[in-house]
């Protein structure tokens, strides 16, 4: 499926994407929150929330919120976390686009400095905006084994992709436009190995203009952290990088 709209609205400044799989009693304060914030910055906005088939009662919740920019796309079975941004993007108009987790454990208040940056009232104009748990000034809230999990992942990714950043899966990120056009359609994964590969195959394409900032984490809502899953985190990352050199290589 191509990109719906190769060019965009003119008139939308920021697609914000916002996939959820059953996100818990937190989900519609978060989401007015974000509208909230969106209202105030005074940017021409889309919130698209994109349901990944749950089964908890939040997508009828949302339909009854009735708040017009939110755009309603709908899976009706859950299809994972890459899929359900791969369709939000491909839906957004705006000069920005970009995509927030739906649990409410990254605070809306913080993406007023990623609107600052992409309004240049700070930054260097970059081609990505990435949150960052990392960084020293990043304030987060999680298990011991959840921070063993993350460092060791960022050492597993800086080792085999190469890549500088320190933080490739936190669950708030923008990017400019002509990226998501650039990238998207090259994109294969469907779980939440999605944003490495997106930033991944983005540098490849030149676009290493990269701002990472500070992420405000808190106590996690509806997330657990599970052998399970790290296993098959892991296992996808690894299984990207053979694909991704398979790729080179027939290339040559």
């Amino acid at each position: 499926m191509a990109f719906e709209n190769s060019g965009g609205s003119s008139h939308v400044e920021i697609s914000l994407v916002v996939p959820y799989f059953n996100p818990g009693k937190h989900f519609m304060d978060h989401i007015s929150a974000v509208v909230l914030l969106l209202r105030h910055s005074g940017l021409v906005f889309e919130l698209i929330a994109v349901n990944d088939g749950s089964t908890d009662g939040s997508f009828e919740a949302l339909s009854d919120f009735r708040e017009p920019e939110i755009v309603m796309l709908n899976h009706k079975t859950n299809q994972g976390k890459g899929e359900s941004l791969r369709n939000g993007f491909r839906h957004a108009n705006g000069a920005w686009i970009g995509f927030i987790d739906a649990d409410g454990d990254l605070p809306a208040y913080q993406l007023q400095r990623y609107l600052d940056v992409v309004t240049k009232q700070t930054g260097d104009n970059p081609d990505m905006i990435l949150a960052s748990k990392m960084l020293e000034e990043s304030h987060v809230q999680a298990s011991l084994i959840r921070k063993m999990s993350s460092y060791f992942y960022h050492f597993l990714v800086k080792m085999l992709f190469k890549v500088k950043v320190r933080d490739t899966q936190t669950g708030l990120k923008f990017f400019k436009r002509e990226v998501v056009e650039k990238v998207l359609e090259n994109t294969v994964e469907t779980g939440f190995v999605f944003d490495l590969e997106f930033i991944v195959l983005a540098i490849g394409e030149g676009y290493s203009n990269i701002l990472e900032l500070p992420a405000v984490i808190s106590k996690r809502h509806s997330s657990t952290i599970s052998l399970k899953s790290v296993f098959s985190i892991f296992s996808d990352t690894l299984s990207l990088k053979m694909r991704l050199r398979n790729n080179s290589h027939s290339k040559h």
